[in-house]
């Protein structure tokens, strides 16, 4: 009881104190639902519509070049322009790009309904990266911008947690409607449906003035670099970077840290499947009973890091992270593995909001939509990394490899940051 009543004040107290977070929660929530569905319906449309088992070779192949197209165009369009569009939002304020975002995003699945080109699909797909990028680094400094510094990795696992919960919801509900109506379009009428609600959140609950960022006085200093051309993102990237050379330790070893985590994540099925045995059910209850365990107390452990120290808050999630992926090649039964795989979720969900929140106390107010768009953008090159060297690194090591290479990259992880990191601020 004493355990479900820290819960619940861990919950309510965060919330009364910052009651818009729970509305940039819900657009996190809504926004990454309407991505999931599109993420997983996609590549099925396209093998249904231009990659009928009837057609000859050369155009499956074509179709498969399709869909890896579409997922890449996508992928490199929002990590090229998430600090851009997060810098746009530090000069014209946090709503604005954040619907400009879900706008562009929205032409997404609405062209995908109707569209019989198969180009249409990549070029929507740019629209989509360039909409996502928008969202998201906008959304996560509007986050920054409503909390004080000390509650900072809380107000992140918010957002953090939405999106979780809504990329778990976002296929399954795809796969769903698809099976539910007989078609793979349906499902992007939902999606269309969802940003359509995400637009109008934004619209008319989102804060139209943040308490910090492109509203303050400094604020003045940014809207003169408008005068700078499209690449006044990056000079303001430069002059950040060289002002707090903390920032750059932090985006080097974040690039490093999700590279570690998706080294093995591609191969986890396969490796459950076919090198442990485990049946569907088995491998089900590997990954549900860690992800709900996360949605629960992620909360918590944020506030946790906020009272006793951002910075312990990620050396200890970084340890756990490092014994716990060198761990997992070490099982062979169902529980072992899935105490692991929950041991090394917690401890990613821990160490991600404690990360975003102590890399925005390191700039000002006026700079975190281009600091967390260069966050992000960092972790989408490790995210891009991590897949193709996972897939050599069993090619060549054999199927634990990934594990201990992974494991290895966080135990570097952790030294970099006990050698190069202090705290910006006591208690931080």
């Amino acid at each position: 009881m004493s355990f479900i009543h820290s819960l619940d004040r861990a919950y309510l107290d965060f919330f009364r104190k910052y009651p818009a977070i729970a509305l940039v929660g819900l657009v996190s929530f809504l926004g990454e639902f309407a991505f999931g569905i599109v993420l997983v319906m996609l590549p099925l449309h396209l093998v249904a519509a231009f990659g009928d088992q009837t057609m000859v070779a050369s155009l499956r192949i074509a179709t498969v070049r399709l869909i890896t197209y579409s997922v890449a165009v996508f992928a490199v369009t929002e990590m090229a322009l998430q600090a851009p569009m997060g810098h746009l939002s530090d000069r014209v304020g946090r709503r604005s790009v954040a619907m400009l975002g879900i706008v562009l995003s929205s032409c997404a699945p609405c062209t995908m309904y109707f569209a019989q080109a198969p180009l249409l699909f990549v070029i929507v797909r740019v629209m989509d990266g360039i909409g996502s990028a928008g969202l998201w680094s906008s959304i996560i400094a509007l986050a920054s911008d409503l909390t004080e510094s000390r509650d900072r990795a809380t107000s992140m696992s918010v957002v953090n947690t939405s999106r979780m919960l809504g990329l778990a919801l976002g296929p399954s509900t795809g796969l769903c409607v698809a099976h539910l109506t007989g078609s793979n379009r349906s499902p992007f009428a939902v999606s269309f449906f969802l940003f359509c609600v995400v637009l109008i959140v934004c619209a008319l609950l989102l804060p139209r003035q943040s308490k910090r960022g492109p509203t303050d006085p400094d604020a003045s200093r940014s809207k003169r670099m408008e005068t700078g051309g499209l690449l006044a993102w990056a000079r303001e990237a430069a002059v950040t970077l060289r002002q707090t050379p903390a920032l750059g330790v932090m985006l080097v070893t974040y690039v490093a840290l999700q590279f570690g985590v998706t080294l093995p994540a591609p191969i986890i099925p396969v490796y459950a499947k076919e090198f442990l045995g485990f049946s569907e059910r088995e491998m089900s209850l590997a990954f549900l009973i860690p992800a709900v365990t996360v949605a629960v107390i992620s909360l918590p452990l944020a506030r946790l890091a906020d009272q006793y120290g951002k910075l312990r808050a990620i050396k200890l999630s970084l340890t756990i992270c490092t014994v716990g992926m060198l761990l997992v090649p070490q099982f062979r039964s169902l529980f072992p593995v899935m105490a692991c795989i929950g041991i090394l979720a917690v401890a990613y969900a821990w160490g991600i909001p404690s990360w975003l929140g102590l890399t925005s106390v390191m700039v000002p107010a006026d700079r975190q939509g281009l600091t967390m768009g260069m966050m992000n953008a960092a972790r989408g090159v490790g995210f891009c990394l991590g897949p193709i060297v996972g897939g050599e690194a069993w090619v060549r090591g054999g199927p634990t490899a990934p594990y201990y290479a992974s494991g290895l990259l966080f135990a570097g992880c952790l030294v970099a940051i006990l050698l190069l990191l202090k705290s910006p601020e006591p208690g931080v």
